[in-house]
This record gives structure tokens, C-alpha cells and sequence, in this order.
């Protein structure tokens, strides 16, 4: 069981909120937080809370309700920075440091979901996949099942995460070959699915 001092960021004052895709699960967000670090820069973490005896991370299956969330909870974190009439230069720089974190994180999440819902609103019901023509590794029907239904919706993906499977594959040469299953490999297929898209080229 994990200890809230293993916790990353423990300490660390928290000054706002924002989140980010789940890209190990493929889908729903978690909230991070965004500290003040011992050397005076600003570091993004995420955010767990107290469950019982345990500590599970702060999940949102939708943007909008991720979003609206951190916002609720920004309007009382920033007002308690609010420098007063002593307040130093110092502390208005820091608000405005992360005021401006978090407009940057905003504006790349929401541009990134635009232009994947968009990806696949295009390929919506419009793309068929020949089973035959789909060739995974030891020819695993049930991966080769899990992977139409990701081409289905976004066919220009060369990287595939099968999050069901605890599997990530590569397109190699017209053929899908295992790949690492990390968590970097979950944001590069994220990435993928944006970048590679109809809105991305």
C-alpha cells in the first residue's frame, strides 16, 4: 500500500489544477497538479486522493467534467495567491507563472481533442477492414479483434495500444509486430491517433 509520503509532489505546495488524458487506459483523465518546487520552478504531478486506507488517483471519464472541476477548484487556489497590498513582486510573478501554465495546458488539450474528435468523426462508420488483411503476431485472434476495432476508427495509425491485452504493436512492413508496452508507448499512441490523422497532416 502505497504511503501519501511515496506520493509525487509530497510537500509541495499545490497552487492549481488541470488534467490530462489517461494514456495508459486509453480513455477518461486524471487530475494533475501543478506545485511549487523546492528550486522555485513549477513541476506537474498527479493528484491522488484518500480512498478508505489507500490513495487512488483523481479520474474523470470526461473532459468537460475534468475540466470543470479544475476550474472550480482554480477560482479558490488562485484567489489565495492573490498578492494584497504587501505582497512582493515575487508572488505576482508566480501567479501569473501559473496562470500561464495552465492557459498553455488548456489550449493544447483542448486543441488535441478537437482535432481527434474530428479524426474520428471522418472515419465513422466509413471504414472497413478486412480481417485477412490485419497480420499480427502468432496470429492471436483475439488481437488481431482488438486492433480492427482501433483501425475501424482511426485506419492511419502505425502504432496500436491494446490496453485489454497489456499489448502495444507496431506496423512493420504491412505486418503488426509487438512493440513496448510502457507508458511512453501509451502517449506516442495518443499522439498518434492526432497527428497522423486526417486534421493532424
Amino acid at each position: 500500500m502505497i504511503k501519501e509520503s511515496q506520493l509525487p509532489g509530497y510537500g509541495l505546495p499545490t497552487l492549481a489544477l488541470f488534467p490530462e488524458p489517461w494514456f495508459e487506459r486509453g480513455c477518461g483523465y486524471l487530475m494533475c497538479e501543478c506545485k511549487l518546487k523546492k528550486d522555485g520552478s513549477l513541476g506537474w504531478f498527479k493528484r491522488y486522493l484518500k480512498k478508505g486506507e489507500s490513495f487512488k488517483a483523481d479520474f474523470y471519464n470526461t473532459l468537460d467534467e475534468a475540466v470543470q472541476a479544475a476550474e472550480e477548484a482554480n477560482a479558490s487556489l488562485i484567489s489565495n495567491l492573490m498578492p494584497d497590498r504587501s505582497a512582493s513582486d515575487s508572488k505576482s510573478s508566480l501567479i501569473l507563472k501559473v496562470e500561464k501554465t495552465v492557459t498553455v495546458r488548456k489550449r493544447r488539450l483542448m486543441e488535441e481533442h478537437l482535432m481527434l474528435s474530428e479524426a474520428l468523426k471522418r472515419n465513422s462508420e466509413t471504414n472497413i477492414i478486412e480481417p485477412k488483411s490485419v497480420i499480427v503476431p502468432d496470429n492471436n485472434e483475439n488481437l488481431r479483434l482488438a486492433l480492427i476495432e482501433i483501425l475501424k476508427e482511426t485506419p492511419y495509425v502505425q502504432l496500436a495500444r491494446l490496453t485489454r491485452w497489456g499489448t502495444t504493436l507496431l506496423k512493420e512492413n504491412g505486418k503488426w509486430v509487438y512493440a513496448k508496452h510502457t507508458k511512453k508507448t501509451a502517449t506516442y499512441f495518443y499522439r498518434e491517433r492526432i497527428a497522423s490523422g486526417p486534421c493532424g497532416k
